[in-house]
């Protein structure tokens, strides 16, 4: 299994699909990844005030960077409050 929360938000998606890859190449067929993906959401405004450049990425674009990974995403998940999704995928090959 691989975790990678409080990532994904500060990676555009080119360099998102390169992490996924290098994590299918260190895991086994099989393999879990727990990835999650942030919304916008009423204190977004906080990173930018913190210069801290914050990414938010849509499902379909979060779904093509894990798959160009060679991640198979199974399953999300989202948070009580809506502010994140828990993807869950797995390495096939």
């Amino acid at each position: 299994m691989v975790s990678c929360i409080g990532l994904a938000s500060w990676l555009d998606l080119p360099d998102l699909a390169r992490l996924a890859t290098r994590f299918g190449e260190l895991a086994r067929p099989g393999a879990i990844l727990l990835i999650d993906n942030f919304r916008l959401h009423k204190h977004s405004h906080l990173g930018t005030k913190l210069e801290i450049p914050t990414r938010y990425h849509d499902e379909r674009d979060m779904a093509t960077a894990l798959s160009a990974g060679g991640w198979t995403p199974v399953e999300m998940r989202e948070s009580k409050n809506r502010i994140a999704t828990i993807w869950i995928a797995r390495r096939e090959t």
